[in-house]
């Protein structure tokens, strides 16, 4: 089984090309080897300058990104500009002081860099509606600087800034072809991917080219959205490729993630608008009571993710004695669904749990929602928000958790760039925003937050234990100082983070 994502130490994982803008600049590595040895050391001298200034760049950019993109195409290109600049002087300077420098190496480091910081100025226009709420268009001379650059080049895949330069032109192309025809796709639950499929063989002519771009497509989909439903998207590539790298490649990771999901007890909890909702269920060995249960969402910006990056913890809680369940529930991309759909089915999943809670074991007043980021979100919002229940299902069974485990958690969504593309009625923000619904007799809630989270400011959540507090509720809050928003991901805070919410169960009865 792969490595979960959501443990305390998982392996690197990919993110969204927009909604994560955790850009890294490096001076690409290089297998050269000079037999002048003045040549060599002056490389080597090189680089480790350069690592330096990759720190300061990742430091300056990450802090700074949103004010950078927030910003008029005229300070944003002046500031992207001289930001190149500082990776190519002393490129330029190596090159004139050491001509016996293989070309090979230059050729290397430039490429990798101008794509790299070409991809910035390409992501500008939708990184910018996303932050400021604006449509803008490049200028013409900023669309011809694009426009120069060849997308059918199968001699420069082999860079892998120019790979991710051909991903935010696929993923900008994809976003554009769901605005004019998001009704063509409503039948599929992998919407993204299906159209994808499509525009991959619009942009890309040269069948190299294309080829690794529907590699890239799907490869993305199965590590961020899973398995699910891609059987014809596979068979597509499969007929292109036989017998290809980039094909065993795919097929070793589909056949992964099937064998994942084999392993565990899959239930259909809700059939909405055609798509059927699974719940991914961890036994534990003893079926003689009931146990607690532990119902993990995941995150993913409501726009991706899948449960599949619970099923390892859900393995060892199932050890330790629970149910543990990881809920699959709709997303932006693959059914074009917003996140008061996203909350509606996690009121589904609990109240399913709860109606079958003797057939699977479940002791139906322990149940805990916990959840990363977005799945965080939304399993605050059963704890807190008391609409966007289905009125099709039973009412009298609640779909309240009984208490709540949330990291990184966003407490007020009439804040923040997602929801305000999509919503301007201030008052249903506030009628489902966990810190203006905040009243008495709320379940407890474990709070476990970064202070440098980039992502979700950490004020409206220390405001929301507040108020929880001095309405008589149970919330605890823990800030780790220096964790960024991903912290699951944090070695440093991995026991720390292990004993809040074990100290936690504990003092609550669950341990």
């Amino acid at each position: 089984m792969k490595t979960d994502k959501n443990r305390p130490y998982p392996g690197k994982s990919k993110f969204h090309h927009l909604l994560k803008l955790f850009f890294l600049v490096f001076i690409a590595s290089t297998s050269y080897a000079q037999t002048a040895s003045p040549d060599q050391t002056a490389i080597t001298l090189f680089t480790q300058r350069q690592k330096q200034v990759n720190r300061a760049f990742n430091a300056y950019f990450n802090s700074n990104q949103t004010v950078l993109y927030r910003s008029g195409e005229g300070i944003f290109l002046q500031k992207i500009d001289s930001l190149h600049k500082t990776f190519l002087l002393p490129l330029d300077s190596l090159k004139k002081s050491n001509p016996g420098i293989k070309a090979s190496f230059f050729e290397e480091q430039y490429t990798d860099l101008n794509y790299t910081f070409n991809k910035f100025i390409l992501d500008y226009v939708p990184v910018h509606k996303r932050i400021t709420g604006q449509t803008v268009t490049l200028s013409k001379t900023a669309q011809n600087r694009l426009q120069k650059i060849d997308i059918n080049n199968p001699g420069l895949l082999a860079y892998d800034a120019y790979r991710k330069y051909l991903n935010s032109v696929l993923q900008q192309s994809i976003d554009e072809e769901l605005l004019k025809r998001r009704k063509a796709y409503q039948k599929s639950d992998n919407q993204r991917l299906d159209a994808g499929m499509l525009v991959v063989t619009q942009l890309f002519k040269n069948p190299a080219v294309q080829n690794r771009m529907m590699y890239e497509l799907l490869a993305y989909h199965i590590d961020n959205y899973g398995v699910k439903n891609i059987g014809q998207e596979l068979e597509i590539f499969r007929k292109k490729n036989t017998g290809s790298k980039l094909l065993a490649k795919i097929d070793s990771a589909y056949n992964e993630g099937l064998s994942d999901r084999k392993e565990h007890l899959t239930e259909v909890y809700k059939k909405v608008d055609g798509y059927s909702l699974d719940a991914h269920i961890f036994m534990p060995k003893d079926s003689s009571k009931q146990h607690p249960a532990i119902v993990f969402f995941h995150g993913g910006g409501w726009s991706e993710g899948k449960p599949d990056w619970f099923f390892y913890t859900c393995q060892e809680y199932a050890a330790k004695g629970w149910v543990a369940v990881a809920i699959e529930y709709r997303l932006r991309d693959r059914h074009g669904t917003l996140p008061p759909q996203a909350i509606a089915d996690g009121k589904s999943a609990i109240r399913y749990l709860r109606k079958d809670a003797q057939r699977l074991k479940i002791d139906p007043d322990h149940i805990i929602a916990s959840g990363n980021s977005a799945g965080a979100n939304l399993a605050l919002a059963l704890g807190v928000i008391d609409t966007l229940d289905d009125k099709k299902e039973d009412l009298r069974i609640s779909s309240v958790p009984n208490s709540l485990i949330l990291n990184s958690v966003a407490t007020d969504f009439t804040q923040g760039d997602f929801w305000q593309q999509y919503y301007t009625d201030q008052k249903f923000l506030e009628r489902i925003s966990p810190l203006h619904q905040v009243r008495k007799n709320l379940p407890p809630i474990l709070m476990i937050s970064g202070s440098r989270d980039n992502n979700v400011p950490v004020q409206p959540t220390i405001a929301f234990a507040e108020k929880m507090k001095a309405m008589g509720n149970d919330c605890e809050l823990h800030v780790l100082e220096g964790a960024g928003h991903f912290l699951w991901y944090d070695r440093r805070f991995g026991k720390q983070v292990n004993d809040y919410r074990s100290g936690f169960l504990k003092r609550l009865g669950y341990l």
